[in-house]
Parts: structure tokens; C-alpha cells; sequence
């Protein structure tokens, strides 16, 4: 399969997003006229070859996957987290800087003030009861990050009261503490994080797991905040949960926030399940009832344009079976005889690994309408992108993308279908970046 040109398409949109359903609590987000089958359109979108984000020309793998793509203060984009380095552009991501990080896995998030919050990676539960431990700090700018090590992470709690241990779709890890993935600062100062997992009473099974470490339940995804700094964050609200939506439930969230308390999350709920979106008006305590995209995706990241066009990016694997573990083949056959059981007409695919790839679309109306999805990146990738604005009518889409070395496509396609063991054993890994300008 070949990888898209550039080029100028006019979109117009076969999605329509509105707010739908009975409030969730007394205090409920104000809702808008449903806009279900409703038109959206820009006028443009433009997408770069890709190109290869290198590390000081260090052979793959590159692994960011989890890190966030900041867009600073100072209009450049930062990479981190991961490999004791950052990765800095300056022109759009066109090019990428490395500089040494000498402290442990983290995340970053630039505050308003141009100081920076870290978080360490990786909780432990404490003696009280939903109780979680890990660790934070607070820089002034981007050289302080050469100047720390992991001596100078300050304790930070976590409070999740009714978090249950989740096992992890490996089929061997079990979580026992949350994570919290930074997203924004309200103007008031409050931090915001999001996580996903199970809660106690969370027990609606996921279909296809192996059962050796006991049931993989249903996911929410749900809000915490912080009031003081970053020091102490607390369960804010449960954006959505229903035990029945996608083969997963709500998980792989992301966040963007409009100012005056409206804040969107969108979420992925299946390996071919529809992407979910819900929005509250109150600063996150409250939420509508989750609405369907009508397109798949796996963990979708957004941005606002300074136009603003809200940008979304996602993506999907094609379809994998798991012998080694599940002789029946594992989640994946059974997400995909859910997909043609509860969704195929809804989105309208008829088979899922045939549309495989990454993916943009585009709202210019704070995701109340959606353009139609474009792809930008053919398999193998994980599906697991990452987008940041780089103009004011631009962003970057970063493409996580699988290769065996010495082996063409179709052979790496048929690999990681038919022999997933040899895969994981010799895969690499590499970003493509892709420069996108949309115009209203």
C-alpha cells in the first residue's frame, strides 16, 4: 500500500455530532439541538509527505507512545518522556531537536505562566485505601530540565476511592494503581488529568480476554484536578461509563478545553468499536451522555487550531489473532464479530482491516459536526497518534508505525496477523510526522 500525496480536498461531512440523552445528575451540562446528519465542512486540508523523526540519527525503536506532544508557549513542540531525552521542533516538526533529560519516565504540561508541572510515571498505593503515590515537580523553562535528576521529585497523592485493579489486554500485567495523563490548566489554575480502569462494582466482562488472572472488566473513563499545584489531585467525575458500549467501554481518552467551563472528551471503546464523545459546561464535574462518532478509532488526541478548527486525530489496526495465548484467537476476532453485530451499518465499513491506518478530521464548530475522516498513514501503524498545532491554521500528526526489517509490507502485514509472537520478538519501531493545514 502506498502512502498518500499531497494534496487539496475539499471535505464535507457524513458525521454530526450533538449532545443526546437524560442529564446524568441534577447539575447537567446545557445541551444543543442534536445535529445528527448535519453537515460540517472547511474549506482545505493540505497534508505533507511524511518524514522520519529521528534521535540524533539513532536506529529505531523510538518510543514516545504514551508521551504528549506539547505545543510551548514559545510556538515550538516538545516530545517527552520516554529514553532519557526530549525531542524538540522549531519549524512545524519539520526537523527535531534531542536534548538530555537525566531523570526517570515522565509527563510535562506548560502552565500559563510558561513554568512547567511534571509528573512522574508510575503510582504505588499507599496504606489509605485509594490512596496512590507518585512523585511531581515544577521547572521554570526548558533548561532546567538538564539541571534535575530523580532526587528531585516531590511526593504527590492521588485519590481514586472506589479504583479496582485492571488487567491489562496482555493478559499478564495487573495495574494496581491509576495513572493520570496530564491534559490542561483552567484558567483558574486547576489541573486536570484524565484516566481510564474500573472502579469497584465495575464487573461486565470484556469479550475475548484470557480469564488466568480473573475477568478484564468494562473500562470508564473518568476526570481528577488538582487545586494546589499539582501536589495532591482528586477524583473529579466519571465522564462515562454504561458497561455495554464498544467491546472495551470507554478508555484511551482526550481532552480539549474551550474556556468558560466547556471542555470536550472523546474516547476510544474498542478495538473496532465507534470513537465516543461527551462534553460538560461546568469545568468537568458534570457530562453529557456519550455520543457516537460513527468512525472507528483507537486513543484520539485533539487540538485547536487558532483558527478555530478543532483538529482530531486516530487510527486502527487491522485484525490479529492471538494464538499463542487464546486458541480461540483472542479480543481481537471477538471485537471484530461485535463490530459486524452492533456497529457495521453505523459506520459503515465492511471490513475494518481493509481501512486500517491513521486518520484526521476536522469541527469547526467545537465538535458539535464533524468533517469526514481522512486517512494520512496506510498499516502497519498502532493507530496511536499524537497531534499538537503548529500555526495558526497547521498542526503536526505523528504516526507510530511498525517495521520488520528486511521484510516488505505485505509480509510485515501478514506477520503480524498469523504470527504475533515472531512479530513482537522482531519488530521495530519509528514516527512519521505529517505537516496538515486546514482552513475554515
Amino acid at each position: 500500500m502506498s502512502v498518500p500525496v499531497s494534496g487539496t480536498l475539499l471535505l464535507s461531512c457524513v458525521l454530526g455530532i450533538g449532545l443526546a440523552g437524560a442529564p446524568r445528575s441534577a447539575v447537567s451540562p446545557e445541551t444543543k439541538p442534536m445535529l445528527l446528519h448535519s453537515r460540517a465542512a472547511v474549506t482545505s486540508v493540505t497534508v505533507s509527505e511524511p518524514s522520519i523523526v529521528h534521535e540524533d540519527g539513532a536506529a529505531p525503536p523510538y518510543y514516545y507512545r504514551y508521551a504528549p506532544l506539547l505545543k510551548l508557549l514559545d510556538g515550538s513542540i516538545i516530545l517527552s518522556g520516554r529514553m532519557g531525552k526530549i525531542l524538540r521542533s522549531t519549524d512545524g516538526g519539520r526537523t527535531w531537536q534531542a536534548r538530555p533529560v537525566p531523570i526517570s519516565e515522565f509527563q510535562a504540561l506548560q502552565r500559563r505562566d510558561g513554568s512547567f508541572y511534571l509528573l512522574k510515571r508510575g503510582f504505588t498505593p499507599s496504606e489509605r485505601p485509594g490512596v496512590f503515590l507518585a512523585g511531581h515537580m515544577k521547572l521554570n523553562g526548558l533548561g532546567d530540565f538538564e539541571d534535575i535528576d530523580d532526587e528531585s521529585w516531590q511526593e504527590t497523592a492521588v485519590s481514586v476511592p472506589r479504583f479496582k485493579p485492571v488487567i491489562a489486554d496482555d493478559y499478564k500485567t495487573v495495574s494496581r494503581a491509576p495513572f493520570v495523563e496530564l491534559a490542561h490548566e483552567l484558567s483558574d489554575g486547576t489541573l486536570l488529568g484524565l484516566s481510564y480502569g474500573n472502579f469497584i462494582g465495575d464487573d461486565v466482562p470484556i469479550s475475548g480476554f484470557d480469564t488466568k488472572l480473573g475477568v478484564a472488566p468494562m473500562y470508564r473513563t473518568y476526570l481528577l484536578s488538582s487545586t494546589d499545584d499539582g501536589k495532591n489531585w482528586e477524583y473529579l467525575s466519571t465522564i462515562a461509563y454504561d458497561g455495554k458500549t464498544g467491546q472495551e467501554s470507554f478508555c484511551e481518552p482526550a481532552l480539549v478545553d474551550f474556556g468558560g467551563g466547556e471542555l470536550l472528551a472523546i474516547m476510544r471503546t474498542g478495538r473496532y468499536a465507534p470513537l465516543y464523545q461527551c462534553r460538560s459546561r461546568d469545568g468537568g464535574r458534570t457530562w453529557s451522555e456519550p455520543v457516537s462518532l460513527e468512525t472507528l478509532g483507537l486513543r484520539p488526541r485533539m487540538t485547536r487550531l487558532e483558527n478555530g478548527i478543532l483538529a482530531c486525530s486516530f487510527g486502527w489496526r487491522p485484525m490479529r489473532y492471538i494464538y499463542w495465548e487464546d486458541p480461540n484467537g483472542g479480543y481481537y476476532p471477538a471485537g471484530l464479530a461485535d463490530y459486524h453485530k452492533r456497529y457495521k451499518s453505523q459506520v459503515g465499513i465492511e471490513d475494518p482491516s481493509e481501512a486500517a491506518g491513521d486518520y484526521v478530521m476536522f469541527s469547526p464548530d467545537k465538535g458539535y459536526t464533524w468533517t469526514q475522516p481522512r486517512k494520512i498513514a496506510e498499516p502497519l501503524t498502532q493507530g496511536y497518534t499524537q497531534i499538537a498545532a503548529t500555526g495558526p491554521d497547521s498542526c503536526v500528526v505523528l504516526s507510530y508505525r511498525f517495521v520488520l526489517p528486511g521484510k516488505s509490507l505485505g509480509e510485515t502485514l501478514r506477520s503480524w496477523e498469523n504470527d504475533s509472537e515472531h512479530f513482537l520478538r522482531d519488530m521495530k519501531t519509528l514516527y512519521e510526522a505529517r505537516r496538515i493545514t486546514v482552513r475554515p
